[in-house]
């Protein structure tokens, strides 16, 4: 059986980034951009979500990266599910490296609550939340 590669990557995946001022959404498709979709402070609601986690209320930034399941399972059925983790797996794995290579913290967090996440982000209905990471300098930098 000859392997089959894809022509272009299936995004199964969305990263909303809040910040001390505001929420984005990176735009994968065409764009590689950030749009704000809100204003303000969202770290202590963020926080209550991720049952009170310090890092998520104190981090600077924090990166959601959510899953659109049916994006990728359309083509591939079941088999997409895990390809899906897979795929926000690397993602978490890229940005905690990143974050290692420029002297910052960061943890990726999965003890959340998904609806109140959901709700506070405003998230497509068809999105799932997968990933927390807050990034930030440690304490005493």
């Amino acid at each position: 059986m000859k392997p089959v590669f894809l022509k272009r990557p299936v995004l199964a995946s969305i990263v909303i980034i809040l910040s001390a001022v505001a929420i984005s959404v990176f735009l994968t498709k065409k764009e590689h951009s950030l749009q704000k979709t809100a204003s303000g402070d969202f770290r202590k609601k963020l926080s209550e979500a991720a049952l009170s986690q310090a890092a998520v209320e104190n981090a600077p930034v924090t990166f959601l990266i959510t899953a659109v399941f049916d994006r990728t399972t359309k083509k591939y059925g079941q088999r997409g599910l895990p390809y899906v983790l897979m795929e926000a797996g690397h993602a978490a794995q890229n940005l905690l490296l990143q974050a290692e290579s420029l002297d910052m913290g960061a943890v990726p967090i999965g003890a959340f609550s998904s609806q109140k996440i959901s709700e506070l982000i405003q998230l497509s209905p068809k999105a799932q939340p997968l990933y927390l990471i807050p990034v930030g300098y440690f304490p005493d930098q």
